[in-house]
């Protein structure tokens, strides 16, 4: 089933400590798939046997047409939008969209052709007779339309039941696939039906499409996608009817192999997202158990974060525990997000707000007006906001949760959903979802305790967080974890939180790649990351657990990925501004495993970012990391 990742790490620039294991891991699974055309053009050995007939032309698909997936039908029964995005080597056109359909799939009848900027290019429809055949089906478009180099798009169709081919860790990262003419970067997905944008485990959906390098075609119409207001993304509720995750037997690598990057591929995303250390070994082709934990969730668990006894009156300020420790004193006079600051007031040492008694929440989980509130409750559940109000500001809410401990996630998918404020609240999911704790867009959160399950929050547009104690995830499955961030971000404001990335909570038989990526981290994933505001937070350094296995495997390659990576869709971070942070030294001294920061931008093109006043714990000056 598909799934975001928790976080999205590379490995960081200039070490090589990590570098040859992921290639070698790269390497061998392309090797193990069928068909897969790897970044040197050469086609693998496959059987065609089966294969539904493929209409001629002068145009390329991306892989052959005798490509088989490896992997059985995914278990996933729910509607999905399914795509891959490529990137034409050359101007062209794209005339055709085709899908792998397998005996167990539901036939497809429409196939979307997506721009860069995710609007609608043409749609196409699949032929009656598809509904029997197996195998490569194919859609024409009403126009050929045309495609520039080096852009990214995205070529879809709807599932109408699930039941895909899915083959985990062969397309993503380092494991693209070219024929020459275009490349394929990542299979995407979408459970809101629109424009597909999520990975799960770098697997292949396989979704290809026809491509004619040196021509030009009609642009194609530019319309909106369908109205999808009545489409929910259950698939993505961590605590309802969920299928049993028990995937399909791929060539997923076994869990020795720890990395800085993205599950086995550079997968650093759910969820998905990393700072372990590889080991010398390749790992085998046994796959490991990945069956997510169904926890029982109870109705009167109480909050995790009472200091123990021995803690030390509060001072004048409020403050709890020592100088840049959750709730001690911070630099300014203040105190940092800490137990008694953050969640929902419960009358602990410091916390001058007043205490609430929490009863159950008996309203709805999926939200579809506005007008909700919900205060001093106890949610037994994920809350999805599928609603908005059209305005991005705190001070309009479509959604408000405050004062209340939530036991699954807080998900708004859409920017055009929300707002959604979350004040005085603990989020704490009881297993390990699919999802982060608190996103995507248009969500302001403060003075939130969040932990367990993925813990970050996360953003793509409209977002602020401020005052919050992110801290203690669950460490499971391949997931890159991040407790501030976003895989391609617009207008995000990260002011005095304390965060903490490798403090697990939990540990829930994690993958070898599992760990964290950064306590705040950026990846281009999918869309640029632009505007972007980190303030006076304190970034925790890396520490190590020897109840964890492989525990310094697993803690941030960096404290802070602010976003520049030269090779991902979008490279470059702008208007990103880093000011007066607080890096905590960790048990090396520099923050992270490799230093505190990567880079925010290349040496002389600033790019309107902004770094000045960050620091270690012990006042030492941070410089501009650039390269």
């Amino acid at each position: 089933m598909p799934r975001r990742s928790g976080g999205h790490a590379v490995q960081p620039k200039g070490s090589a400590r990590r570098a040859a294991p992921r290639l070698l891991v790269s390497i061998l699974m392309l090797l193990g798939v069928a068909g897969v055309v790897g970044t040197a053009g050469a086609t693998a050995a496959v059987s065609t046997s089966g294969l539904a007939a493929v209409p001629a032309s002068t145009g390329n698909w991306i892989w052959s047409n005798a490509t088989k997936p490896r992997s059985g039908a995914d278990p996933d029964t729910k509607k999905v939008e399914l795509g891959v995005r490529f990137k034409p080597l050359q101007t062209g056109t794209v005339d055709a969209i085709r899908y792998y359909k397998l005996a167990q799939t539901k036939p497809a009848t429409a196939a979307t052709l997506w721009s860069p900027e995710g609007k609608v290019l043409a749609r196409a429809t699949f032929s009656a007779t598809s509904a029997t055949a197996v195998g490569w089906q194919v859609a024409t478009l009403p126009h050929q339309v045309t495609v520039l180099a080096n852009k990214s798009y995205v070529a879809s169709y709807t599932a109408p039941a699930g039941r895909y081919p899915a083959d985990q860790y062969t397309l993503g990262g380092r494991s693209q696939v070219s024929n020459g003419h275009a490349t394929a970067q990542s299979s995407v997905y979408s459970y809101a039906l629109g424009y597909p944008t999520y990975t799960w485990n770098n697997a292949n959906y396989f979704v290809d499409v026809r491509i004619k390098n040196g021509s030009t075609g009609a642009t194609g119409s530019v319309t909106p996608p369908k109205p999808t207001a009545t489409s929910k993304p259950t698939a993505s509720k961590p605590t309802t009817t969920k299928p049993t995750t028990t995937k399909p037997t791929t060539n997923k690598p076994t869990t020795t192999r720890p990395t800085t990057s993205k599950p086995t591929t550079t997968k650093p995303t759910t969820t998905v997202p990393t700072t372990t250390k590889p080991t010398t070994t390749v790992p085998t082709t046994t796959k490991p158990t990945t069956t997510r934990p169904t926890t029982t969730v109870p109705t009167t668990t109480k909050p995790t974060t009472t200091p123990p006894t021995s803690t030390p009156p509060p001072t004048s300020a409020g403050c709890v525990g020592a100088a840049n420790t959750p709730g001690g004193p911070d630099p300014w006079g203040g105190c940092w997000p800490g137990p008694q600051n953050t969640g929902y007031p419960h009358g602990l040492p410091g916390d001058t707000r007043k205490p609430v008694t929490l009863t159950n929440y008996t309203g709805p989980t999926t939200i579809k007006s506005c007008g909700v509130v919900i205060d001093s409750k106890i949610v037994n559940d994920t809350i999805l906001v599928q609603v908005g109000n059209g305005t991005h500001s705190a001070s309009t809410p479509c959604v408000t949760i405050k004062n209340s401990l939530v036991k699954g996630v807080i998900f708004a998918e859409q920017d055009n959903y929300g707002p959604v404020l979350v004040t005085d609240t603990e989020v704490v999911p009881s297993d390990l979802p699919w999802w982060e704790n608190i996103g995507r867009s248009n969500i302001f959160v403060y003075r939130v305790n969040s932990h367990g399950g993925q813990g970050v929050i996360k953003c793509d547009s409209y977002c602020e967080a401020k005052d919050n104690w992110v801290h203690g995830m669950n460490l499971g499955l391949e997931y890159h974890y991040n407790a501030f961030g976003g895989n391609g971000t617009n207008q995000f404001v990260i002011d005095h939180n304390w965060a903490s990335c490798g403090d697990w909570d939990k540990v829930s038989s994690p993958g070898g790649d599992a760990g964290c990526s950064a306590d705040i981290g950026f990846y281009g994933d999918f869309a640029p990351i632009q505007n972007v505001t980190i303030n006076r937070n304190f970034l925790a350094g890396s520490r190590i657990n020897s109840a964890v296995p492989n525990a310094s495997d697993r803690q941030p390659g960096y404290c802070l990925n602010p976003g520049y990576y030269p090779g991902k869709p979008y490279p470059a971070p702008s208007n990103v501004k880093v000011t007066d942070n607080i890096f905590g030294r960790g048990y090396n001294g520099k923050c992270g495993v490799f230093g505190p920061t990567n880079s925010l931008n290349g040496v002389g093109k600033p790019n309107g970012n902004t770094w000045s006043g960050n620091r270690y714990d012990n006042g030492a000056a941070i410089g501009r990391p650039e390269e």
